[in-house]
């Protein structure tokens, strides 16, 4: 017994213009070629530089920290002149203990949920200014 390869059926072309394997003649690969377009006429466009933004709170923050440090600046002249300057040196030194103290807490327990720097920083004054005030 011999074998004997079937004979191929004939199977229908591609439509005209199409190439085989591809679907619809839109899917087919062409190569890009890019427009021409004579370089004569093609100036180069000015530099545009955007003008610079303007920070209207930036200036109002300045003024806020100017404020608070011209009145720390008035305090400490105060305390020199009432209590002399080797009393106001004791005081502030013996001040920052507990400060160092309050401080290494805070940044212990942070470290578990952390929070925003600025928040904390916030935290601190209020509680500072609700302490003195």
């Amino acid at each position: 017994m011999t074998y004997v390869p079937p004979s191929p059926s004939p199977q229908p072309g591609p439509p005209q213009g199409q190439a085989r394997g591809f679907v619809s003649a839109l899917e087919q690969p062409t190569r890009y070629r890019p427009p021409a377009t004579p370089s004569s006429h093609l100036a180069p466009l000015p530099l545009q530089v955007p003008p610079a933004p303007v920070h209207a709170h930036r200036t109002a923050l300045v003024w806020f920290f100017g404020v608070l440090g011209f009145a720390l600046l008035a305090l400490v002249g105060y305390f020199v002149t009432a209590l002399g300057l080797v009393a106001s040196g004791i005081g502030l030194v013996l001040a920052l203990i507990p400060l160092a103290i309050v401080l290494a807490g805070v940044r212990h327990i942070d470290r578990w949920e952390p929070e925003p720097k600025g928040l904390v920083v916030f935290a601190l004054a209020w509680g500072r200014s609700r302490r003195s005030g």
